[in-house]
This record gives structure tokens, C-alpha cells and sequence, in this order.
């Protein structure tokens, strides 16, 4: 059972990293952004809450600066670098490529319309948010009642946002710590464990699983039609419902994750394959679109089957880079791969 539940986790890991891929490069296909935006990166705090344990605040301070920052600094310097040689080949002022890109590295926005503040540094946001959503879980779980100052967070978050944006993507921070908490609150009440679940004494309209899917999916659905989440700039259209949906839409992934569990082997290696290695994906997914030319291999002349190439070239170089982080002892020891 542990085995498989570890698995799961994986495939689910797998499944969302892959979204993030093709949610970065959608093109003009109707919503498909705005779906996948819904819930793939709530998707990441969830279980990264489900597995938090508590720590002594030096402890997780030294750990997740091992784990998330040195990843994050390293994969901005790398960008730099490619910026700053391609500027000077093409004769361009080396020094202001040096002071947006150290600008974009200090903010840690995943989008640049955040108050007209540019460049993003994209997809690491992810990195510095899930960094503060750590600390601030640590002392939620010390005070008397974490949900509501994990509630206060996020309506803090909310609060800001359009009146000023932190550094290192602090605000996104604030709100995944709800992510997070509802993450772990999942394991501590067993809500995956089915046995668990039947022995309460429920009421039987409480214990039909169709009823729940009904609910969750009209939260979701609802959420994504009159919502909109975007957790790199802290966007949250209707605030908490947004991210109620998103938890929902969660609920869904996870379950097409233990469905491919059990019953789709050769999938489930790809995906654990992403899953387990979704950090590097995504560190050098951002390289790879801030500085790979991709509409020169990837043509408008191929019609519809444009994007599906697209993402088949960024999938073929996220597989090739983790390969690359494997063989190398100073990369797997960057992105803390034992």
C-alpha cells in the first residue's frame, strides 16, 4: 500500500509537470490555458503539504534553501549567462542585459504584468513561493489555530495584491500556505484512505461517493467558468472559492493518477519518470523558454499539428536535460539527487 500510494504521487507529480509544459505554449486553443492554469501548480502545493512534517525552524530554514533556493539562483544565473553571451554577440549593451536580468532574479515574478514589472523570471516563481509557504506552515502548525491564520495569510495575499508585489515572489508564498495546509490536513485525516473514511460514523448521503463527485466537480467547473487562478502573480478572481475549485480539480488528477497506477504500467513510467524529477524539468523548462528559439523548429507552416510538436520538443529536452543532471555529480548535487 505505501509502495503504491508513493507511486500515485509520482504520476501525479508526472501529470502536472507535463501540464505546466503544454500550459506554457497553448497557442490560441480556446480555455486550455485557463483549465490547466486551474489547479496544475495548486496541484504541487497540495502535495508537497500532504507530505510536511514539521521542523525546528533552523533546520527547515538550511534544508529548504538546500532544496529550492540553490536550484532557483542557479537556473536564473544559467539564463543570465546564455542572455549575456548571446547580448554580446549581437553587439548589445552587455550591462542592461546584466541589470534586467538581476532585477527579474530579485523580484521571482512569474509574469510580467505584475504592475508593468518585467522580465518575469517565469516559472521559478514556484521555487522562492514554495520556499515561504514552508516557513509559514511550520509556525501555522504552532499556533492554536493554523487554519485560520493560514485563512489570514491568504487574504493578506489577496489584500495586495495590485498594491505592491515582494520579492522572491513572497505574496504567492503567503497564499500556497493554505495549499499546503489543506495538503497535510488531507494526510492527517486519512481523506485518501478509503477504509479509514468508511469506519467514521457518517450520515449515509455523506458516504456516497457519486454525491461527492457531483459536488467537487461543480466547485471546480464553477470555479473554472467564473474564476480565474493564477498563483504565479497571485491572482484569485473570487478569492477562496478559486482556490476551493482548484482542490477540487486536484481531486480529479488524482484520481486519473491512481487510475494510471493500476492499470496503465508502461504510462506510469513515464510519469513517475517526470514525477520524481519535476524539479529539473522545471528549472531547465525555463531555460529552455527564455532562451531556445523554438519557432525556428517548429514552424506556422505545420498547421494544427504545430503546438503538439512544440511540446514534443520541450518534453524531448526536459527527458535529455534530466538525463544530463543524472551523469553529472555537480548537477545532481544542485538539485539534491542521491
Amino acid at each position: 500500500m505505501a509502495a503504491r500510494r508513493i507511486d500515485t504521487f509520482d504520476v501525479l507529480k508526472g501529470i502536472g509537470i507535463l501540464l505546466m509544459i503544454v500550459g506554457h505554449s497553448t497557442g490560441k486553443i480556446p480555455y486550455l490555458r485557463d483549465f490547466i492554469f486551474s489547479f496544475h501548480m495548486p496541484l504541487f502545493f497540495l502535495v508537497t503539504g500532504y507530505f510536511f512534517k514539521p521542523a525546528g525552524f533552523k533546520d527547515l530554514l538550511v534544508k529548504n534553501s538546500k532544496r529550492l533556493l540553490i536550484p532557483y539562483l542557479f537556473t536564473a544565473l544559467l539564463i543570465m549567462v546564455h542572455m549575456l553571451i548571446y547580448a554580446w554577440c549581437q553587439h548589445r549593451d552587455v550591462w542592461d542585459v546584466l541589470l534586467i536580468r538581476l532585477r527579474a532574479t530579485l523580484l521571482g515574478s512569474g509574469a510580467p504584468r505584475v504592475f508593468g514589472m518585467g522580465p518575469a523570471i517565469g516559472a521559478l516563481w514556484f521555487l522562492c513561493a514554495m520556499f515561504w509557504s514552508y516557513l509559514w506552515l511550520n509556525v501555522a502548525l504552532r499556533t492554536r489555530f493554523p487554519f485560520l491564520f493560514c485563512m489570514l495569510l491568504a487574504a493578506i495575499s489577496f489584500g495586495l495584491h495590485k498594491v505592491v508585489f515582494l520579492p522572491l515572489s513572497f505574496q504567492p508564498g503567503l497564499s500556497g500556505t493554505l495549499f499546503l495546509y489543506v495538503g497535510y490536513q488531507i494526510r492527517q485525516l486519512g481523506l485518501l484512505d478509503a477504509a479509514r473514511i468508511h469506519s467514521w460514523n457518517l450520515p449515509s448521503f455523506l458516504r456516497n461517493k457519486w454525491a461527492w463527485v457531483a459536488v467537487l466537480f461543480a466547485l471546480w467547473f464553477t470555479a473554472f467558468q467564473r474564476g480565474k487562478l493564477e498563483m504565479s502573480c497571485d491572482f484569485y478572481k473570487l478569492w477562496y472559492f478559486d482556490m476551493i475549485g482548484a482542490v477540487a480539480g486536484c481531486w480529479f488528477v488524482y484520481l486519473l493518477a491512481g487510475y494510471v497506477d493500476r492499470v496503465w504500467p508502461r504510462v506510469k513510467r513515464v510519469l513517475r519518470f517526470f514525477g520524481r524529477y519535476s524539479l529539473v524539468v522545471l528549472c531547465f523548462h525555463q531555460y529552455e523558454t527564455s532562451n531556445i528559439p523554438w519557432h525556428h523548429l517548429v514552424v506556422s507552416s505545420w498547421g494544427d499539428y504545430r503546438l503538439p510538436m512544440l511540446w514534443a520538443w520541450k518534453i524531448a529536452f526536459a527527458v535529455l536535460m534530466v538525463q544530463l543532471v543524472l551523469h553529472v555529480p555537480f548537477l545532481r548535487r544542485i538539485f539534491q539527487i542521491r
